[in-house]
């Protein structure tokens, strides 16, 4: 329940609430000392039991105490009250950058104008030892008179100097496999889990100037999965060309968000000195491009004539030269076999997961272009795609039952549940019909009878066989509950199920069990990152895509690779 106005926190009158803020709620309130309004910020008497809100409430407090910048909240006390600790900050007057971002992006200026302050704020807490981890346009404070505030400390990482002994020190290091930070601005080391340093912040604020120049976040995704694979694997969408972005700003842009700590800039400040040079060049509020550079003096000599003549026709002279040294190549050269490609959709959105059905006669595929994921199956032959599934919610993996009648996929989890629901409909549409919960995909067997999946039980992770209605569950093998198990496939003969099992993010591996159940036989021992893979014909081995033997971890690069069966061998050197 809100403090009502008039209690006195220690010195400090509430006069009146302001809203959440972080992990408290914020208050202004009056300090009776030095007659002042300043801002209270107390942790809510429904956190206070949960260590860890707690520890994130006061680490808030230690950090930015540390800091003394114009670009940061300034914290002004700290104390308890009921049992409850309190921060007493400045009190600001304006909005917040995400208030500011609602109408639309930026003007150019201001918006290296609010990077530069932010670049500013961080440096001087990188240079205290201190990492941010959650920079986002909901902790950036526009005060009124234009100056910025960094917010919300309670993820930063602290290593407090100063000469302060061993035992002062506080650090708060990311365990691996633990994700601190919010998803759509973290760095690529962040979404790890990995530990970070500050060049993790100047990766968030490239996210962040990124979405104040377009209006659009730099990394998107309809799932929590599909937003870190964005971090991970891909690279932001050009900024809009009608913003007419200086080519030095984009450039600025884009060095922030390397997927390598080691190509970013190096420093904040660095980059706040890059964006405070870019600024003088910037012709108004609006944007505008770079002032004209002279190629020449305004009366050049005639020899300088000469030469700007020379030149493009001494290129277009090379250029020719060089198109008939390679045409004559390439005449010499066997001609390639010629590959046929037909498109099959032509949607305005995502196509993905596609499904050839047994009978070779369609394939089936989700699609994004009715604003949700949702299955369409398609005529091999041709025609429209016809749209298989429409209520609101997403669809994902559609498996072809071995009749090719209907499909099974399945739905994510509703709120309060960790699960998600496995169904089964019609290739001629109707209503689907829900068969059991699932923590992914379903494959059916190749005679029809049995489905396989993962789910939770008894605090496990256990994989499944059930009948073709999910009824008569059978367990066929169980793991700890941190594993991360997904893919179930059925070798062809159906007396085997391989599948994927991580024991780490990123690290995974590929397994199969008996139908009838027993100990899982390990097959590669590569702890990469994987994508798929397939039983071979007669299920003698397995062809799988991994990041096997790839020296970049943040953009792997992916191969598909050829392993036999047996246990313990490793795939072939030569990738597919």
């Amino acid at each position: 329940m809100p403090l009502p106005s008039g209690t006195l926190v220690g010195p400090y009158e509430i006069l009146a609430p302001l809203g959440a803020g972080g992990m408290g709620e914020v208050y202004r309130a009056r300090d009776s000392r030095l007659a002042r309004n300043v801002a209270l910020k107390i942790l809510p008497p429904d956190f206070a039991p949960d260590s860890d809100r707690r520890a994130r409430f006061e680490r808030e407090a230690q950090a930015a105490g540390q800091i003394h910048h114009p670009n940061i909240l300034a914290v002004l006390d700290i104390g308890v009250y009921d049992g409850l600790p309190f921060i007493i900050t400045e009190l600001l007057e304006g909005e917040t950058l995400r208030e500011r971002l609602e109408p639309g992006p930026l003007p150019q200026r201001k918006a290296i104008e609010i990077a530069s302050q932010i670049a500013k704020g961080l440096g001087a807490a990188h240079e205290r030892g201190i990492i941010h981890r959650d920079i986002k346009p909901e902790n950036i404070f526009i005060v009124s008179d234009g100056h910025v505030k960094i917010l919300d400390f309670g993820l930063a990482s602290v290593s407090i100097q100063d000469s302060a002994p061993p035992d002062a020190t506080i650090t708060l290091k990311t365990a691996s496999g633990i994700i601190l930070g919010t998803a759509a601005y973290m760095s690529p080391e962040q979404a790890r889990g990995q530990a970070v340093d500050s060049r993790s912040d100047i990766f968030s604020l490239g996210s962040v100037l990124y979405e104040m120049l377009s209006g659009q976040r730099a990394f998107s995704g309809n799932t929590y999965a599909d937003l870190i694979s964005a971090i991970l694997r891909q690279d932001p969408a050009p900024l809009p060309s009608e913003r007419k972005v200086l080519p030095a700003l984009d450039r600025i842009v884009r060095r922030c968000l390397e997927k390598a700590p080691a190509e970013r800039f190096q420093s904040a400040r660095d980059l706040a000195f890059q964006l405070d040079s870019l600024a003088s060049h910037v012709a108004s509020s609006s944007g505008g491009a770079l002032p004209a550079i002279p190629l020449g003096p305004l009366n050049p000599s005639p020899l300088s004539r000469i030469f700007r003549w020379m030149m493009p026709a001494s290129l277009i002279l090379a250029a020719a030269i060089f198109a008939w040294w390679f045409r004559g190549r390439q005449l010499q050269a066997a001609r390639p076999p010629v590959v046929l490609f037909e498109r099959l959709t032509d949607f305005s959105g995502m196509e993905e997961s596609p499904a050839i059905s047994p009978d070779g006669k369609s394939v089936a595929f989700v699609g994004d272009s009715t604003g949700s994921r949702q299955i369409w199956i398609r005529l091999l032959a041709g025609g429209v795609p016809f749209q298989l599934t429409r209520d609101a919610v997403d669809h994902f993996s559609p498996r072809w039952s071995p009749d090719s009648a209907s499909l099974f996929y399945y739905t994510p989890p509703v709120e309060g549940s960790h699960q998600a629901t496995v169904w089964e409909i019609s290739a001629l549409a109707g209503n689907p019909r829900r068969l059991t919960a699932s923590l992914s995909d379903v494959d059916p067997s190749h005679d029809g009878k049995s489905l396989a999946f993962f789910r939770l039980g008894g605090g496990q992770i256990e994989l499944v066989r059930t009948d073709r209605d999910a009824s008569h569950p059978q367990v066929l093998a169980q793991f700890p509950s941190k594993t991360a198990c997904r893919q179930p496939r059925w070798s062809p003969d159906d007396s085997s199920i391989a599948f994927m099992l991580a024991n780490d993010r990123w690290s995974d591996d590929l397994f199969y069990v008996s139908a009838t159940g027993g100990v899982p036989r390990r097959v590669t021992f590569d702890t990469a990152l994987f994508s798929g893979f397939s039983w071979l014909p007669g299920g003698s081995g397995f062809v799988f895509s991994s990041s096997r033997g790839s020296t970049i971890l943040y953009l792997p690069t992916m191969h598909l690779w050829q392993v036999p069966r047996s246990s313990g061998f490793q795939p072939h050197s030569n990738h597919v």
